[in-house]
């Protein structure tokens, strides 16, 4: 897994008026804001990809991969159906990778990671899992396995291709169906077929700003102990119910 992975960075820079659960706006902020984290991925050396819907012509960032070493790629494009919803505006990005990205098609094992943020501890996760051993999905899951956080979630490209992808036709805001929903959902299903599911064997611990608060993210000791607390106690008892 380790040498056959590539990190999937989803983002938009210009936002239209109107989306729901977005503080963060300004274009000029959210630009830096994927510059500087799209940078200090890049100081890693691992295969990336960024796609962006808002088709904003960043030079700021096509100079990154033009004089990025590694394998990486830059895709944008005019989102036809996100105007107000932002988990359909996800689902147009990962179905226009997958039928437009050179880069991603190449690798068996996916990193997603919201454009924006940066994963501090990402090497710690990578290396904690066994090099000859990598689950079907990786992912964090909530209220009651409802939820599954989709700003940082590692696949098998079996995963999108079997099973997100369907689900993510079910998003509807309009009745509190979002991305987080759908793809828990997609995450049941597939471990209903057989397929092998993992908590991620850490909290990660983003660098940046929530789009939803405006808020920078916090990741003080004591936040960061009570996160490590949390997730051992999820994996305990998830453990037990299997």
């Amino acid at each position: 897994m380790r040498n056959n992975f590539c990190l999937f960075l989803t983002g938009t820079i210009s936002p239209r008026e109107g989306i729901n659960r977005l503080k963060r706006k300004n274009v000029d902020v959210r630009e830096e804001d994927y510059f500087r984290s799209i940078a200090a991925w890049m100081k890693l050396n691992i295969p990336i990809v960024f796609c962006e819907n808002s088709n904003y012509n960043s030079k700021k960032i096509s100079s990154l991969f033009e004089n990025y070493s590694g394998d990486g790629e830059y895709l944008k494009f005019q989102s036809d159906s996100c105007i107000t919803e932002k988990g359909k505006g996800e689902t147009e990005i990962f179905n226009y990778c997958y039928n437009n990205s050179e880069v991603l098609r190449r690798y068996q094992f996916i990193i997603k990671c919201t454009g924006r943020l940066y994963v501090e501890n990402f090497s710690d996760i990578i290396e904690s899992i066994p090099a000859d051993k990598f689950c079907f999905v990786y992912a964090d899951l909530l209220r009651n396995m409802t939820w599954a956080n989709s700003m940082f979630f590692m696949y098998d490209t079996g995963f999108y291709k079997e099973y997100l992808r369907k689900y993510l036709d079910k998003i509807d805001e309009s009745n509190f169906i979002y991305f987080e929903h759908t793809l828990a959902r997609s995450i049941h299903a597939a471990m209903a077929d057989g397929y092998e599911f993992s908590l991620l064997p850490y909290p990660v611990k983003f660098l940046g700003y929530h789009g939803s608060s405006d808020e920078q993210i916090k990741n003080d000791f004591f936040r960061v102990i009570k996160r490590l607390i949390v997730l051992r106690l999820k994996s305990w008892a998830f453990k037990l119910a299997t």
